[in-house]
């Protein structure tokens, strides 16, 4: 049976390569000063004074992360002009930069998942057909933000988010199912296995960019927080825009090759889209122990986006001269994409200006899911025109990992 490579990643446009490249210099420098920072804390906490028990304040973040909004600690200065506390020395450019590094461990999944239907015939007509899924497994991704901080409690922040994932079915028929014992395959546009020997084979690519400026901020700022007998609970939240550059690729090979004589037909689909709107999220915090140095958080967020899809499929044949060679259909237009992300995570304090945080982690995406139908009641032989698209919701869920540090 001949391979089939999965699908390729879709070329992004000029403007994007060079956005995505800033992010992802962004990133490394960031990580590069983390590093001397954490080791120039490293220094100060072998002093005979530990920085925790200087102030109560000091013993919780002090930014804003990536779903978990504002990790900003309650500042207790009356006066913000006077006060000598780290959390107002607002003296160079660096006392107000934060940023941080997310390593993310998702899986995707469609609403629609169906890449296949096995269909089985024995002694007579059709006896069942089972619908083989596409199952994707969880994939690496990486998500990196940098804010400025406005005041004690209100930040700029953008972050960037990418992650690539894919997966392959196939299927091989037995038998004569034709003759009414035997196993077959269907598949989109109208793709069949169904003497013994031809084959399915099914695959399907998401590439997902995810550009967030938000500002984010305290709900409540003039808490105390709970080392200077405040409460133990917080609340944050963030208003901004979010841009989204997806792609979902599929591929798939049909083999119909009989008695060496090669027939194959392969079905390639490019859906794109690219949308960009409103984006509002909430998250409430529970601080753990005298110090601080644990809590516990739930975020919750919300994006309308609005933006164009453009579908494009294309279908060549080898070795059937009584089929065209190439055939292509192009559909698109406007489309509106409801979004939601939820987490659920703990948050540890290594340092004083720097936290780790770990979690699970949900998104969801109407409409960008994979968009195929496959028609099962095929005819011997009949491959008509390419049938409609329908669309289906894409999710995501997985663990995060995140280091975040306040310069």
């Amino acid at each position: 049976m001949p391979r089939i490579a999965p699908p390729p990643r879709r070329e992004p446009r000029p403007q994007l390569r060079l956005l995505r490249c800033i992010s992802v210099l962004a990133v490394v420098g960031t990580l590069a000063l983390v590093g001397s920072a954490i080791a120039d804390e490293a220094d100060e906490l072998e002093s005979p004074i530990p920085v925790f028990e200087t102030e109560a304040d000091d013993e919780i973040p002090l930014l804003a992360e990536p779903d978990e909004i504002l990790n900003v600690a309650p500042a207790c200065c009356d006066d913000p002009e006077t006060c000598t506390h780290r959390r107002h020395r607002w003296l160079t450019f660096r006392d107000r930069v934060t940023a941080g590094a997310e390593y993310l461990l998702l899986r995707p999944s469609f609403s629609n998942a169906t890449a296949l239907y096995q269909t089985t015939t024995a002694t007579g007509p059709q006896l069942a057909q089972t619908a083989q899924n596409f199952g994707f497994g969880y994939s690496s991704g990486v998500r990196g933000f940098i804010g400025y901080r406005l005041n004690d409690a209100w930040m700029l922040r953008f972050s960037y988010l990418n992650i690539f994932a894919n997966t392959t079915v196939s299927g091989v028929s037995t038998g004569n199912w034709l003759g009414g014992n035997g196993t077959g395959f269907l598949g989109p546009y109208n793709t069949s296995a169904l003497d013994a020997g031809q084959s399915i084979t099914s695959s399907a690519g998401v590439n997902l960019n995810v550009y967030d400026l938000e500002l984010a901020g305290r709900l409540n700022p003039s808490a105390c927080g709970p080392a200077n007998g405040g409460s133990p609970w917080d609340a944050a939240t963030s208003v901004g825009l979010r841009f989204a550059d997806a792609a979902v690729n599929t591929n798939v090979l049909n083999d119909q090759s009989a008695l060496g004589q090669t027939n194959l037909l392969t079905v390639t689909t490019a859906r794109n889209f690219q949308g960009v709107g409103p984006r509002l999220a909430l998250q409430g915090r529970r601080y753990l122990g005298a110090k601080a140095r644990w809590s516990v958080f739930a975020s919750g967020a919300a994006s309308l986006l609005v933006g164009t899809v453009s579908n494009v499929d294309t279908r060549s044949r080898t070795g059937d001269a009584l089929q065209p060679n190439r055939q292509s259909q192009t559909a698109g237009g406007p489309l509106v994409v409801p979004n939601l992300d939820l987490s659920l995570g703990a948050t540890w304090q290594i340092a004083e200006r720097t936290s780790f945080s770990a979690g699970w982690l949900v998104m969801y995406w109407g409409q960008l899911g994979y968009s195929e139908q496959i028609n099962t009641s095929p005819a011997a032989g009949n491959f008509p025109d390419l049938v409609p698209l329908t669309n289906s919701s894409l999710t995501y869920d997985g663990a995060f990992f995140r280091l975040t540090h306040n310069f």
